[in-house]
């Protein structure tokens, strides 16, 4: 589905709008449609990079009961071999 939008811009944008346009081998609306996704995508990028640090920062301390891992085990195999 396809949306209508209606835009001011400032002579010199237009121009610069006209002029990409034009250089690129595309319609104004294609390079505004490309100009917006790109910048969007970069957005979502820095959300989700956003909620990964936060996520990773939440398991702080989550495995350090896993540290003493490699001695229970030694003592195992030690008792084993008893």
């Amino acid at each position: 589905m396809t949306v209508r939008k209606n835009f001011l811009f400032d002579d010199e944008v237009a121009k610069h709008l006209e002029a990409l346009a034009k250089e690129r081998g595309k319609s104004q609306t294609a390079i505004v449609q490309e100009l917006v996704e790109a910048d969007y995508k970069t957005i979502e990028k820095r959300k989700k990079l956003e909620a990964f640090d936060g996520f990773a920062g939440s398991l702080e301390g989550a495995f350090d009961s896993l540290a003493d891992t490699p001695k229970v085990v030694q003592s195992v195999k030690a008792r084993k071999d008893v």
